[in-house]
């Protein structure tokens, strides 16, 4: 018997819906029981796993970018190289997992278990690890710059342009860490006291900016214009 067209085409519809829920055997929801699910290289952007069990799961290189895995169990599970850009990790369980070379750019991690997790090379730029233990854990060659540790003081030890320290997330400036480049977004950064030599800023914005103190040398500004103030006076002399 022939079914209806609509009816064949909602059990199709209905079959991809529950087939993208699965990824080797995994589903991909919340609270899910997949200890050492093999998600390597998975797609799961925005996906849910929030209260997941994915004890000792390897994630490594996978695109979780904006995944939610609040209070998840990831305890020893492999995560390096992955993408996990704005995802949420508050309350998750990372005791030993491996981290390393990851994106973590604009992560929360507030208040998860990270005791020995390796976090060697990983970019945490404006991650969140309030109140996260991070007791024997690895920061080697990680990028922290306008980073939320786990004590709330905010480091910004890797931003590529120096910026003030500050010891509260309250009294962070807003876009502390950003890259002096064509076109960047800098509006009232404190950049107060930075080394901006041969920096192309052209076309940028750095309106209220702080730049007292900088060091403008060989340094193109927002309007194209060449700024050698704070060169030796022999370059000064053979500006243009």
């Amino acid at each position: 018997m022939r079914l209806p067209l609509f009816v064949t085409l909602s059990f199709l519809l209905v079959s991809s819906a529950s087939a993208a829920e699965w990824i080797h055997g995994c589903r991909i929801a919340p609270k899910s029981i997949c200890p050492h699910a093999e998600l390597s290289k998975a797609e799961m952007i925005g996906a849910d796993l929030s209260g997941a069990n994915l004890l000792g799961a390897d994630l490594s290189n996978a695109s979780a970018e904006k995944g939610i895995f609040a209070d998840a169990n990831l305890f020893g599970a492999k995560l390096k190289g992955a993408n996990l850009r704005d995802a949420k990790f508050s309350g998750a369980s990372l005791f030993g997992a491996d981290l390393s070379e990851a994106n973590l750019t604009g992560a929360d991690l507030k208040n998860a278990k990270l005791k020995r997790a390796d976090f060697t090379n990983a970019d945490l730029t404006r991650a969140n690890l309030s109140g996260s233990d991070v007791s024997g854990a690895s920061f080697s060659g990680a990028t922290l710059c306008e980073t939320v540790m786990a004590d709330g003081t905010v480091s910004n030890s890797g931003c590529k342009v120096k910026v003030e320290e500050k010891t509260k997330v309250e009294d962070k400036p807003r876009a502390a860490g950003c890259e002096a480049k064509p076109g960047a977004s800098c509006a009232k950064a404190n950049l107060s006291g930075a080394d901006l030599k041969g920096a192309v800023m052209r076309g940028a914005d750095f309106s209220g900016a702080d730049l007292r103190g900088a060091v403008l040398c060989k340094t193109i500004m927002p309007d194209g214009t060449l700024n050698n103030s704070g060169c030796p006076v022999q370059s000064q002399a053979n500006e243009p």
